[in-house]
């Protein structure tokens, strides 16, 4: 996601004000290794990696696993996308990249980012 810098401004205040945290080392990725079958079927160890911007853009936002979520279709209000009744686990932080995990569009930062900022196709 493509931040106006005051809105980036803003998301991050708006972090901070949940109790989050902004780290100062850069979103770098990681690698790691999954089975996949190879053209024959047999499984074989392969490489990948999560995806990274390099820019300063992390954020540990708190979260609660416990919340029940429920996401409505914005155009048909009747039809719900998303319905999660939440886990039996305890209230932590969640590291997160701002750019690449697009906080800025996350429901409970509804209204903090403007139109100046956007998402690549």
């Amino acid at each position: 996601m493509n931040y106006h810098p005051d809105d980036y401004v803003a998301l991050c205040n708006a972090i901070e004000a949940e109790g989050g945290n902004l780290p100062p080392e850069p979103c770098s990725g990681h690698v790691f290794r999954l089975k996949q079958p190879d053209p024959s079927g047999k499984m074989v160890w392969k490489c990948f990696s999560t995806v990274h911007c390099d820019e300063s853009a992390l954020a540990d936002v708190p979260y609660d696993p416990k919340l029940h979520v429920r996401l409505m279709d914005d155009e048909d209000s009747d039809v719900c996308i998303v319905e999660h009744v939440g886990e039996k686990l305890d209230k932590g932080m969640v590291r997160v990249c701002a750019v690449d995990d697009a906080i800025g569009l996350w429901p409970r930062f509804q209204g903090v980012v403007s139109s100046r900022s956007y998402q690549n196709p």
